[in-house]
């Protein structure tokens, strides 16, 4: 039985007996009736996901800085600033596919929503082992999405990015049962009070390589990215969304919420280590980008390179650096989901991903062309739109800890500018001598037009997301 411990905020304003219980229930439901459903399915899909978000909406403006905490047997969930942002961009991202998956089965919608579901319980998680459990059962909903409705290698794939995370996370499994046997508890708040004064340096410093292998996969870090790439290539366009838009979030996530709060000394002292991870991976991987072939592999590579900058921000201690790694989170995840959605579009019209395919979509698809042209221009940081701010701030607050990372990161934001502009020149304008196809119809346009708002309205209002965290 469900028990909601609600928490009061400064002026004793307390949340909905409602709310907070239906926002988890709805996807899982959901995931069920859809499974079932047959013609209905699609509009039962936009209900479902629209409703969630809107709830989602309602309890991120009554969430300020208080908290709400509800309870499900001996598991505890809580919300704060951070996981309520990254459940509206869950939400978000999910309803939006729900719209753009016009033709898909019931059991791909039913896995949409199930992977929705695992996320908000992993984005609430208040315990080590829940984390743990949900970090890893996101992987079956995304691995049947790209096994069994991905492209031509989508086996190789999609056993390519389980074995990988399974494997990254065996070190994490570990460590949370150690840590249950010498403190007796796995709660987050706990540990970090706990961990640095209770365990030996030797084994925190085993349980910090651990925790950073796990997260590190997950982002993908290099030089464990390689299974990026081709998750995305094979995965189906909705796939790909939730892919680049929340699942590699997970990693930073996990740094922000357990390794840096639990072990901050030795995040310090190896801070080196990340920080040269990072900027390997946006200067190496911005440089791979430029020589690729197909569209979605050039994005996945530059999903690498942004998400470098993540990590920088990270572990460049400084509420700058935080700030702009989680606003890079946020916008990252609005401009590669609307990257990937156009990417669709184009395929579902002209059944090729090759750059040298198409030219000039600009003129016989405008909305399209207007669309990915925006998109990329946030993709390269420009001013006034989300890609900007977030960037700048991770930089910035990188700048302060350490100018030569700061410099060789920096490097990544003109390099990105090189191949996103080259991949504009190649497919949007010119002269039309490939693919010919009709501009996108309105199940595309919503999606793709809502985060062409959402980049803009980020860019010139960041302080809607700044304020939000404390």
């Amino acid at each position: 039985m469900i028990q909601l411990v609600l928490a009061r905020c400064s002026e004793g304003v307390i949340h909905s007996k409602i709310m907070t219980p239906l926002f988890l229930l709805l996807p899982l439901f959901a995931s069920l009736i859809v499974l079932f459903a047959s013609n209905s399915r699609y509009y039962l899909s936009i209900l479902f996901s629209a409703s969630t978000f809107l709830i989602s909406l309602v309890l991120a403006a009554r969430a300020g800085s208080e908290f709400v905490v509800f309870q499900v047997g001996a598991i505890i969930l809580k919300m704060d600033e951070l996981s309520c942002i990254m459940l509206l961009l869950t939400s978000l991202l999910t309803m939006l596919c729900m719209v753009m998956a016009k033709d898909r089965s019931s059991g791909y919608l039913s896995m949409l929503f199930l992977l929705e579901f695992v996320l908000a319980v992993f984005f609430l998680a208040t315990d080590l082992l829940t984390f743990y459990i949900m970090f890893e059962l996101s992987l079956v909903p995304i691995f049947f999405i790209i096994g069994l409705w991905g492209g031509k290698k989508r086996v190789h794939a999609a056993f390519k990015i389980f074995l990988y995370t399974l494997f990254g996370s065996v070190g994490f499994l570990i460590s949370i049962l150690y840590l249950f046997t010498e403190l007796g508890t796995l709660e987050i708040s706990s540990l970090i009070y706990l961990v640095e004064e209770t365990i030996p340096v030797a084994a925190q410093k085993l349980i910090w390589i651990a925790l950073f292998f796990a997260f590190a996969v997950k982002i993908p870090m290099f030089p464990f990215h390689t299974w990026l790439p081709d998750a995305h290539v094979q995965a189906p366009t909705e796939g790909s969304v939730i892919l680049a838009g929340v699942l590699i979030k997970l990693g930073a996530y996990g740094m922000l919420k357990v390794l840096l709060p639990i072990l901050p000394s030795l995040s310090r002292e190896f801070s080196t280590l990340a920080l040269s991870l990072s900027a390997i991976a946006v200067i190496y991987t911005s440089l791979v980008a430029l020589a690729q072939t197909d569209m979605k592999k050039l994005i996945a590579y530059s999903s690498i390179a942004h998400m470098g900058i993540v990590t920088a921000g990270l572990f460049a201690f400084n509420i700058e650096g935080y700030k702009g790694a989680i606003f890079q989170m946020v916008s990252h995840g609005l401009v590669s989901s609307g990257l990937f959605f156009c990417i669709g579009s184009i395929y579902n019209r002209s059944a090729t991903r090759q750059i040298a395919d198409h030219s000039g979509i600009m003129n016989f698809a405008p909305k399209l062309g207007f669309a990915f042209v925006l998109f990329s221009l946030a993709a390269i940081g420009l001013p006034g739109t989300a890609g900007f701010v977030g960037e700048f701030l991770a930089l910035a607050g990188l700048f302060q800890s350490t100018e030569v990372f700061a410099i060789l990161c920096t490097t990544g934001v003109v390099l990105g500018a090189c191949y996103m502009l080259y991949l504009c020149r190649r497919i949007i304008w010119g002269s039309p001598t490939g693919n010919i196809f009709q501009d996108i119809q309105l199940h595309e346009a919503i999606p793709i037009f809502t985060l062409t708002i959402l980049v803009m309205i980020l860019g010139l209002y960041p302080n809607l997301l700044l304020n939000f965290l404390r």
